[in-house]
């Protein structure tokens, strides 16, 4: 018997996502640590939509060791070159002031320098002037990526749609 059973909510949600995928054989999946390539990419897709539901079936640290074994295997895939989109089911969204692009994890100066140096190389690439390259960083709350304008906290949903609501300004 797996250990990882979906509830009724995470059923649901596996189901209209469209994800393709057996439940039975998708709970078979969490309970396995021996997945072929397809296996793991399924893996993924479904506990990413099922933490952006707010209804996560691993915890944070069991999804980045996939994720960074799937990054081994195809660094290139497009699930990995694409953001990964909050799942807004059921509600309404409305277009971004800004593209927000998806955010990665650096847990040392080597890793931040690392991707410094992969955005000097891409801006050389295709001949964008470096000085003009900037660069903000904003503390992340696990689970949210958000755009604040002062008046409106945007989510980022799928970086070009998102979900908007008034921002809490202290005065």
């Amino acid at each position: 018997m797996s250990k990882y059973k979906f509830n009724d909510n995470q059923i649901a949600i596996i189901e209209k996502l469209g994800l393709n995928s057996d439940i039975d054989d998708a709970e078979k999946l969490f309970s396995s640590n021996d997945h072929n390539f397809e296996e793991l990419e399924i893996l993924l897709k479904v506990a990413n939509a099922l933490y952006r539901s707010g209804h996560p079936i691993i915890e944070d640290n069991e999804y980045d060791e996939y994720l960074n074994y799937f990054k081994t295997l195809d660094p290139e895939n497009p699930f990995l070159l694409s953001v990964e989109p909050e799942v807004l089911i059921d509600s309404k969204t409305v277009p971004l002031p800004k593209k927000m692009l998806s955010t990665d994890k650096a847990y040392s100066f080597d890793e931040i320098k690392k991707w410094t140096e992969r955005i000097t190389k891409a801006a050389s690439e295709i001949e964008f002037d470096q000085n003009l390259i900037e660069i903000r960083v904003t503390p992340k709350l696990d689970g949210y990526a958000a755009y604040d304008d002062g008046v409106t906290l945007y989510t980022r949903g799928d970086g070009v749609r998102g979900r908007g609501g008034p921002t809490c300004l202290n005065n």
